[in-house]
């Protein structure tokens, strides 16, 4: 019976270290939320939009993009 009770807190202590990440998590990804907000609400002052059309010059060739293109890049993207 002994063993049943270390696995069953064991179990607990689990859920518990679990549950506490998932907070954590939740917490930052609110945070993040929260900047991205404000960032879209500062952008949307200065008259910037998704819609707008960017000229680049990617190695000489001249491209025109909309900005909402070049936001659909993950993070990690060089574009």
């Amino acid at each position: 019976m002994a063993s049943l009770s270390v696995l069953c807190d064991a179990a607990k202590e689990k859920l518990s270290a679990e549950q506490k990440l998932l907070v954590e998590r939740e917490t930052a990804l609110e945070a993040d939320c929260e900047k991205l907000q404000a960032e879209k609400e500062a952008m949307m002052k200065a008259g910037i939009t998704e819609s707008d059309l960017l000229i680049i010059n990617v190695g000489g060739q001249i491209f025109v993009v909309k900005r909402s293109t070049l936001l659909m890049a993950p993070e990690d993207s060089l574009l």
